[in-house]
Formats: structure tokens, C-alpha cells, sequence
């Protein structure tokens, strides 16, 4: 009944009896979460965005290792006391750990006591039912304990050599190269950076002095808009060149393989295709962002992965906890430091393919919590500017707005310098000469700006205005500004274009129209078109928010044409916004006198993009965009042949 319990094999000591139930009952959680996860996966098709493809093997690791350490703690503490805790109270406490590990993946439970107390009834019946043999039981742990490592270090060699053995085939298998150099092409996204907080847009505050003198060598849009508000579908835009309507994505919902991705076509012409992303959500492959990359590092295999691959460790640190020298971090979590060498390490293992290269990467130290390392940390913060989580639920008052956008300054400040040294790098090993490089963003971020933090809730201005820079020497100007609106949709039409891939067929090229088209023009360097098409948003929503949120809970779009800037929600309620003459969208032109003839007319000139034919009839809606049409009155309307901005009496 206590610690004197012998297995019956003389060489197992009883001291150690508590580490063995460990390591037995770790390896069984993390089978337990891992057979949990493949039931709701491939039976209920529920996503789950925190588990590396090595989850398999990973959970099992972690969790042995956790409860191993535990046993270890028990036979220390019983070391300085003989029988403090008997062989029986181990196999309690180590069922209530195996309980407490499970039970919330099963069962949804909103308070932590509540799984505590829920937890106790199935470990006392366990716990009875092993004490009914307990001499068997232990034979049995230390008998398979074994087997159980022996395969689990079976499937995690397995594991990691088939991305190798993968990787390897792929590449084997692409066409050959052309006879005429391809420039390499580098799509950089600084994820959940909006431009208003750039230096290189007139920001007040220092923070992308970097990113300021790289644009010196290409074009520089100040007027870019996001097709969404929020990582996926805006990836999916800048991949495919589609509408995010016209994607499958959405909060639960991967992008599919309707439309092919410029890494798609890349990759078929004979390009090393490789992503590198720092956002593990949205831009992992369980989204299906990674399609047409023969490597990609998303999920890494480091220490910090294999701890959150533990139910038990998530459960800890899952919440934001104050920690070693008062900062705050998540365990898995990439710096861009750490994505430029993956991405440096992979380009020099492949320089000898002797084929161009398409590098994906997305960086992710500008997404909240804001966690900028020293010095970064302190340029722009204060003493009181401790919390760096953006809290939706809660109304900031301007101070803490104020204190949230310091360390977002400061993350900002940190990334451009992480830009700053990646490119410094490429240039002097040779590789810009002949690479395309694009940095973007794929949404931006809001203060307060209209009683909303984060992103993702609306579509002003601060959630879709990012930074584009375009940089080619031999067929961009340097130098340039382009001032007119444009979309992060055309970016795989511009940059198959700045390729000049071989007679590309007409189903193969991609929707949108090519940026060049604002350097390539004749005449004046600064003769862009006098009418632009419309810069559609939009934002497909499907979660709670609290009674006070200032945006209507539900989907809406926005277009922006001739500065104008026209947001309407399911609900059917309109906003204007003259950006010419406020930027920060502080006057809605709708309740004006003259904003009612303005909102018809966008309104009509919405639904002529949205939904076009030129015989008078209604084209066909796929089930993605189905659910738009409701935010539109019946009927197919003419577009507007001219817009006038209403400039109201004072």
C-alpha cells in the first residue's frame, strides 16, 4: 500500500516506481490528444490551428517528459522523507493530470474549476479500478513502456524524413529551367502593419528609416488597400488574385483548390518554391496557404513547439501570464531574426539548383501581443506601457490606446531593422540584382481609432491601408510614387508580368490588372488613369462581440473610388468617407444632405463590380458570394459614369 510495492523483476528499483507510472501515463495523453484531435479532424472536419503535422509524435514526447519530470519530483521529495507520497497517491495525482489533459478537448468547460471538479469523478473510478491489481498494473507499465517508445520513435523518424524525402521528389520533378535567367522573385508580408504607422508614409515617429531608403530603389504605393481585413483571405487575394468573396476562406475554412496560386505557377515553370511564416494560425498549412511551396517552414521542431503540443502546458500558458524578467512571449512564437536565417539557410543550400527562386516570407513581430526586444522595447514606451495583448472585449481609454500603440511602434521598429539587415545581406551575397522583391502587409491595425483595437471587426481606413514597395532595377523605376488607390489583389498578375513568363495560356493567367501599368504608361511619369476601377474589401463575419461594439456585428464591404470611401453593412446601414480630405475617416458623408444621392450611386456602382453582365441578366452567384447579396437591394443597377466628392458648408 505505500512505497515498498516491488515490481516483481529484480532489477526495477520501487524508488523510481513514480517516474516509470510517469513516463507510462505521459506517452497514453499524448495518444489520448492525439487520437482526440484526428476524430475531430477527419470526422467532424474541424480545424485545428495549433498543431504541426509533428503533432503525432510530439504530444506523446511532451507529455512523457512533463509527467516523467513530475515522478522525478516525487521520488526527490521522497528522498528527504521516506514515503511522503505512496505509490497509490501517485497514480491518483498522475490519473487527475491524464483527466485534466483530456477532458477540455472533449468537453467545453468556461471555468477552470469546472474542469477541476469534473475531473474528479473519472479519476477516482480509474484510480479504483488500478488498485484492484496494482501489482499487475505496474508489471504492465514497465513491460510496455518500451514497446510504446520503440514506436513512438518509429513514427517521428518517419515523420521528419518524409518532408525530406518529399521535398526531394519535388524537385526532381520540376521542368527544366528556361534557356534565358528568370528573375528570382521574394514576397515579403509584414503581417498586421497598417501604413498610417510607417516613416516611409510620414509617420511622425522614426520607425522604418530602413524600408524609407529601400523604396528609394524601386516603386512605392502610398494608397494600397487589402482585400480583407484579416490574414487569410487577404493571403488568399495576394496568392490568387481573386476577390475574397470569390475565395473559400473564412474564419474556419481553408482556402480550397478552386483557383491556382502563384506558387502553383511558379513551381510548374521550373521555380524553387519556399515559405517562410511566422503567423502559425492563418498562414500554416492547415489554412492551405502552403500549396504550390515545395518547402515551407511553418510549424518548427524546436523546444517551444514540443512544449505546446501539450494539452497540460497550453492550459498554462495559454492565458497571458507575467513571467522570467517581467516580459511576456509565447512559447512557440518566430522572431523575423529567426525567419531570415531559415530563409538564408535555405537559399544557400539550393544555390547550386541553378533555378530561380520564389521565397514567401511572412513576418509576425508587428501582430499583437507586441512583444519588440530591446531596445525596440523602450524607443517608444513608457514605464506604464506593460500589457502588449490588444484586448477586443475591452474600451480603451486614449492612455491605454496610446500605450498599445507604443510597443506596436516599437515591434514596428524592430521589424524594419530585421528588413533592413535581410536585405543588406541579399545584396552584398548578389541576389538582388536579378529578384523582384514586393514588401506588403496583409492588413493593418486599429487603436481606437473608432472604438475598435485589433483587427478583423471593420473596414476603415487603419485596417486596409498598407505599405507596397516594388523593387526590380531592370524593369522598375526607382524612385517612383504612385499616389492613386490600388488593390494587393493585382500582385500575382504584376508579378507573373514582371517575369515574363513564355505565352502564357488564357486560363493560366491571373485576374486582376498588372501594377506596371503606373510605369509602363506613356507620356508623363505621373499620367495614371483618370478612372481606376474600384478597390473592393470585404469582411465575412461570424463571431461574438459585445452589445457595445460601435460596428455592426455581420458581414459588410467597402469600395473605394476617387478617394471616396463607401462601407456598407449586412444590415443595410451605409458610411462615406471623403479620404482626400479625411484620412482618418472622422465624418461620415452619409448623414449629410448631399450623402444620400452619393450613397446610391456607390451603392449601384458596387453592385455593377460585384455582380457585371452585360445582357441585363443576373450571373450566376457561387455559394461563397451568395451570402453578398444581401448587403445589396434587388436588381441590377448601371454604374455611375461620374462621382462627385459633396464638399458641405462648414
Amino acid at each position: 500500500m505505500t512505497n515498498k510495492i516491488r515490481l516483481q523483476d529484480p532489477r526495477t528499483s520501487s524508488r523510481f516506481i513514480p517516474v516509470l507510472i510517469g513516463m507510462w501515463v505521459g506517452l497514453f495523453t499524448g495518444v489520448g490528444e492525439v487520437t482526440i484531435f484526428a476524430i475531430r479532424k477527419y470526422l467532424f472536419h474541424e480545424i485545428h490551428i495549433i498543431h504541426s503535422p509533428h503533432f503525432v509524435w510530439m504530444s506523446p514526447l511532451a507529455n512523457l517528459l512533463i509527467f516523467a519530470a513530475i515522478g522525478l519530483l516525487l521520488v526527490l521529495l521522497n528522498s528527504f522523507k521516506a514515503e511522503t507520497i505512496s505509490i497509490r497517491s501517485s497514480i491518483v495525482l498522475f490519473t487527475l493530470l491524464w483527466t485534466l489533459s483530456l477532458l477540455p478537448m472533449m468537453v467545453h468547460l468556461d471555468q477552470q474549476w469546472l474542469v477541476l471538479v469534473v475531473s474528479l469523478g473519472p479519476t477516482i473510478f480509474i484510480s479504483r479500478m488500478i488498485f484492484l491489481d496494482l501489482q499487475g498494473f505496474l508489471v504492465f507499465v514497465r513491460k510496455t513502456l518500451v514497446i510504446f517508445l520503440a514506436v513512438g520513435f518509429l513514427i517521428a523518424l518517419s515523420f521528419v524524413s518524409r518532408e525530406t524525402i518529399l521535398e526531394y521528389q519535388a524537385i526532381k520533378e520540376l521542368p527544366a529551367p528556361a534557356s534565358t535567367p528568370s528573375p528570382n522573385v521574394l514576397l515579403i508580408v509584414l503581417d498586421t502593419v497598417r501604413a498610417q504607422s510607417l516613416s516611409l508614409y510620414g509617420y511622425d515617429r522614426e520607425t522604418t528609416p530602413r524600408l524609407k531608403e529601400f523604396a528609394t530603389t524601386g516603386v512605392r504605393f502610398n494608397r494600397a488597400l487589402s482585400t480583407a481585413p484579416w490574414t487569410l483571405p487577404s493571403h488568399g487575394s495576394m496568392f490568387t488574385g481573386y476577390q475574397a468573396h470569390e475565395l473559400s476562406t473564412n474564419w474556419r475554412v481553408p482556402l480550397d483548390a478552386t483557383h491556382p496560386t502563384l506558387a502553383e505557377k511558379l513551381q510548374k515553370t521550373g521555380y524553387l518554391t519556399a515559405g517562410f511564416v511566422a503567423n502559425l494560425e492563418y498562414c500554416s498549412y492547415v489554412y492551405g496557404i502552403s500549396r504550390g511551396f515545395i518547402h515551407y517552414e511553418d510549424f518548427k521542431i524546436s523546444l517551444g513547439e514540443l512544449a505546446v503540443s501539450s494539452a497540460l502546458i497550453r492550459s498554462i500558458f495559454g492565458i497571458p501570464n507575467e513571467r522570467w524578467f517581467s516580459y511576456y512571449e509565447l512559447l512557440n512564437r518566430k522572431t523575423a531574426s529567426e525567419i531570415n536565417r531559415s530563409f538564408l539557410d535555405w537559399l544557400s543550400q539550393t544555390k547550386n539548383e541553378g533555378r530561380p527562386f520564389f521565397a514567401f516570407l511572412n513576418y509576425f513581430d508587428a501582430h499583437e501581443p507586441y512583444l519588440p526586444p530591446a531596445p525596440y522595447k523602450e524607443i517608444f514606451a513608457t514605464d506604464d506601457d506593460s500589457l502588449p495583448f490588444a484586448n477586443l472585449w475591452k474600451k480603451y481609454t486614449p492612455a491605454e490606446a496610446a500605450g498599445l500603440q507604443n510597443l506596436y511602434d516599437g515591434s514596428i521598429a524592430y521589424l524594419d531593422s530585421q528588413i533592413g539587415k535581410l536585405l543588406d545581406e541579399l545584396r552584398s551575397n548578389g541576389v538582388l540584382e536579378n529578384t523582384i522583391v514586393v514588401i506588403t502587409s496583409d492588413h493593418g491595425e486599429e487603436f481606437s481609432e473608432h472604438g475598435i483595437s485589433s483587427h478583423g471587426h471593420s473596414l476603415y481606413g487603419p485596417s486596409l491601408n498598407v505599405p507596397l514597395i516594388i523593387s526590380f532595377p531592370p524593369k522598375v523605376p526607382e524612385g517612383k510614387l504612385v499616389s492613386e488607390w490600388v488593390s494587393l489583389r493585382d500582385l500575382p498578375a504584376t508579378i507573373t508580368e514582371l517575369i515574363n513568363l513564355p505565352n502564357p495560356n488564357a486560363h493560366e493567367v491571373f485576374p486582376g490588372t498588372s501594377l506596371t501599368r503606373y510605369w509602363n504608361k506613356k507620356g508623363k511619369s505621373n499620367d495614371f488613369p483618370a478612372n481606376p476601377d474600384p478597390i473592393i474589401s470585404e469582411l465575412r463575419y461570424a463571431m461574438y462581440l459585445p452589445e457595445w461594439f460601435p460596428v455592426s456585428k455581420g458581414d459588410m464591404m467597402s469600395m473605394v473610388v476617387q478617394d471616396l470611401h463607401y462601407i456598407v453593412r449586412r444590415d443595410g446601414q451605409e458610411e462615406i468617407y471623403d479620404l482626400r480630405g479625411d484620412p482618418w475617416e472622422t465624418r461620415d458623408l452619409s448623414e449629410t444632405p448631399s450623402g444620400y444621392a452619393l450613397a446610391s450611386c456607390l451603392r449601384n456602382q458596387l453592385h455593377a463590380n460585384l455582380f457585371p453582365n452585360s445582357e441585363g441578366q443576373r450571373v450566376e452567384l457561387t455559394a461563397q458570394n451568395a451570402g453578398q447579396l444581401a448587403l445589396l437591394q434587388d436588381g441590377l443597377y448601371p454604374p455611375c459614369n461620374k462621382l462627385i466628392i459633396p464638399r458641405e458648408k462648414s
